[in-house]
């Protein structure tokens, strides 16, 4: 609102020049009153625009029409400049009004002072007729019904557009909650498997790896802590180690320090994200672990550098290599490639058979990596802004035709009858406009209108004798109908110079021409001109200062919807530790535990046994992608019961995610009643994968449910079985929640899956 009021401010000030000057050359000296009255309004004018706050505008257009009427009376001529000007006088003080009253009052206001100005006309100038008078009323009427009539539906659009932001913030919301979810849970996933996983493989796999016990106690120390972390209520998994410091003193292959210096690695670290600090730590770490389990090297060499302001960690061993094809799901795919994918850095990996393996990482220092997540949002934005200019400029054209429709039927002058061309020139050009379905206007469209500008506006000259008859009948704003028509296009601004100065010469031509013939015509031709001129400037200001408030209010708002982003993420993060906590982390915390404070000997068969047990479900849990926000946290439950009673369940998803996590607990409580159902040392198969209509869920060898389960989600079912054939059951759950599963066909195993 702040930039209409200074718009307004400005016209109103500049108008009062033009109405000093018309003043002057109409009266002379004896002005002074009226130059006096335009003088002060400009001043104040331009001081309210100074001090917004400080200096009330609600009586400058009740001024500017007062002003206006006293030109009337001032003057007493009907064809002389002043009075020409003191008619736009009156129009821009009812605009004025539209503008910077926002009052219920002000429609009524508008016309009770319209009406009082032509009852003065008629009473102190009955010389001059009834028409001025009439279409003094008429015209006000005009402006204000269209400036408070137009407002709603500009109003309206800007609502909508507001709600389809609305609704992509939502959708935003949702998936920014989902990802960040999503990196959490692989993030812990990762630190799992660099940790306790690896701990508990290379105590199970015996050999070199544990013979210093003292060593595996303390590693299985640190592991422990991970493990505790990851069952608690906090964002943040704590990591092996979050300083390359420690990766030099890992055991094993002996390692090499090159490159940089302490003192230098610690400038560059500041000027790298800490998340991507954190995350090439970790998967430095997997490296040198992958080294020593794979490599058979005789050293590794680990070179910090900083190159052209990015941090570089290269790993080069010159161990087996191998044939650099990297298994998804395991450490290289999870630890390494998938950490840098997540964390903000780039990994390389080089490497064949016989020649070592190399592997670099890079972080880009703080912004360097940094894409405009805000550019989709700031081109809805300019498209939002860009639909509401074509709206008003359409509006705006549409109105003012109308008042010309009406003022030509009214009986105003029309010499030649050059108003009938006139509006039908600007209803067609309304029409085209309407009608044209693409966004920008060709340049066909462009010279078509800018040459509609020029004929409408050399139209409502002829109509009054260019000013020589009736001038205060001349309709000069016609020519905004379709010269506004192009600045709403969205075309481009040298296409809008081109056009205006096209119409501010063919103005002066005409002025020049007429000027021989009647200097007072000739001063109106450019008044006109200039009346139309002003109100395009005023409205390409207008609309400019919309458009930049509107990106301020947009880039404002998504500040305060990424803040608002950010802690729901932060606190759906929080909630990741339920998923551990459902997994059952329980068992391998106690191993580790009890390997830690020596209760059990790691060099023991019964411990490598467990330890390898341990390993495998782990494995098996970190094998659930963190994709599955809903239906991965869902499920886990499943791969606990069905260990902790010896049922041997294998657990296979695809990359959907369910609906929502009533539609994931429904899938984990089908699987659950069949495990449930199912005797120790049983064998089944779940599947979950993505069909056309929502989540598909397959069990093979589960057992028949128990009475009345099927009933509980209206499912109804049989299973089949033969010779050599194996029961199969399968479920669809709908891609939106609904009461429970949709049942499918049931058939044996060598019929339904191959």
């Amino acid at each position: 609102m702040l930039s209409i009021r200074r718009t307004v401010l400005l016209a109103t000030a500049a108008w009062q020049l033009v109405m000093v000057a018309a003043a002057i050359l109409s009266l002379g000296p004896s002005a002074w009153l009226l130059v006096a009255g335009y003088m002060a309004l400009a001043a104040y004018a331009l001081l309210a625009l100074v001090q917004a706050r400080l200096r009330p505008v609600w009586f400058v257009p009740a001024i500017m029409a007062l002003l206006g009427a006293a030109g009337y009376i001032a003057s007493g001529d009907i064809g002389s400049i002043l009075v020409f000007a003191a008619c736009w006088q009156i129009n821009f003080a009812t605009c004025a009004a539209g503008l910077l009253v926002f009052s219920r009052w002000v429609v009524p206001a508008v016309l009770a002072a319209a009406i009082t100005i032509s009852v003065l006309l008629l009473q102190w100038l009955p010389e001059w007729g009834t028409h001025l008078p009439a279409a003094i009323s008429m015209t006000q009427a005009a402006i204000i019904a269209a400036l408070r009539l137009g407002l709603p539906s500009l109003l309206s659009l800007a609502a909508h557009a507001d709600a389809e932001e609305a609704a992509a913030e939502r959708a935003r919301d949702r998936a920014e909650v989902a990802h960040r979810v999503s990196a959490q849970v692989a993030e812990e996933a990762r630190v799992l498997h660099d940790t306790a996983i690896n701990t508990l493989g290379a105590i199970a796999n015996g050999g070199a790896g544990i013979r210093d016990i003292h060593q595996v106690r303390a590693e299985c120390e640190r592991n422990l802590a991970v493990l505790e972390t990851l069952r608690g209520d906090q964002v943040a998994v704590a990591g092996q180690c979050e300083s390359f410091h420690e990766i030099f003193e890992i055991p094993g292959i002996p390692i090499r320090r090159l490159g940089l210096g302490d003192d230098a690695i610690e400038r560059v670290l500041r000027s790298v994200p800490d998340s991507a600090v954190v995350g090439m730590v970790r998967a430095t770490r997997e490296v040198v672990i992958n080294a020593n389990k794979h490599s058979k090297a005789s050293h590794i060499d680990i070179t910090i550098a900083c190159v052209e302001g990015a941090l570089q960690v290269s790993v080069l061993d010159d161990g087996v290599g191998f044939d650099g094809k990297v298994p998804l799901g395991r450490g290289i795919a999870n630890s390494i490639i998938g950490r840098s994918r997540d964390n903000g850095f780039v990994a390389e990996l080089t490497t064949a058979p016989g020649a070592g393996t190399a592997i670099t990482l890079t972080a880009m220092p703080h912004g360097a990596n940094q894409t405009d997540i805000g550019g989709p949002a700031h081109d809805a934005v300019e498209e939002v802004v860009a639909r509401l200019h074509e709206r008003a400029g359409l509006l705006w054209s549409v109105g003012v035709t109308a008042v010309s429709v009406l003022l030509t039927v009214a009986g105003g002058t029309n010499h030649h009858l050059a108003l009938l061309p006139m509006v039908v020139l600007m209803g067609s050009a309304c029409a085209v406009s309407y009608a044209r379905r693409s966004r920008f206007l060709p340049w066909w469209g462009l010279v078509a209108l800018t040459v509609s500008t020029v004929v409408v506006f050399f139209l409502s000259a002829a109509a009054t004798q260019f000013g020589t008859d009736g001038a205060v009948h001349w309709q000069a704003l016609a020519a905004t109908g379709p010269f506004i028509l192009l600045l709403s296009s969205r075309s481009s601004g040298r296409a809008v110079v081109v056009a205006g100065c096209a119409w501010g010469a063919f103005v002066v031509w005409l002025a020049t021409l007429v000027w021989p013939e009647s200097t007072t015509g000739a001063m109106i031709c450019a008044i006109a001109g200039g009346v139309g001129g002003a109100f395009s400037f005023v409205w390409a200001r207008f609309m400019r200062s919309v458009a930049v408030l509107g990106a301020d209010t947009a880039h404002a708002q998504r500040r305060t919807l990424q803040a608002q982003r950010a802690t729901d993420a932060d606190r759906a993060a929080q909630e990741t530790y339920r998923r551990w906590v459902a997994a059952g982390l329980d068992s391998a915390v106690e191993l580790l535990r009890s390997i830690a404070n020596g209760t059990r000997d790691a060099r023991a068969a019964s411990t490598q046994e467990a330890c390898g047990a341990e390993e495998a479900y782990l494995r098996q849990l970190i094998l659930v992608s963190p994709e599955l926000v809903h239906l991965g946290r869902a499920v886990l439950p499943t791969l606990r019961y069905a260990r902790e009673q010896g049922i041997s369940l294998t657990l296979r998803l695809g990359e959907q995610d369910a609906a929502d996590q009533s539609s994931a607990e429904a899938i984990s409580a089908t699987v659950m009643r069949a495990l449930e159902a199912s005797t120790p040392g049983a064998h089944i198969v779940a599947s979950a994968f993505p069909v056309r209509s929502g989540i598909q869920l397959t069990l093979i060898d589960a057992p028949a449910e128990g009475p009345g389960t099927s009933s509980d989600v209206g499912v109804s079912h049989h299973a089949i079985q033969g010779a050599g054939l194996r029961s199969v059951r399968q479920y669809i759950f709908p891609a939106e929640s609904r009461s429970g599963p949709v049942p499918i066909a049931i058939g044996p195993l060598e019929e339904r899956v191959k």
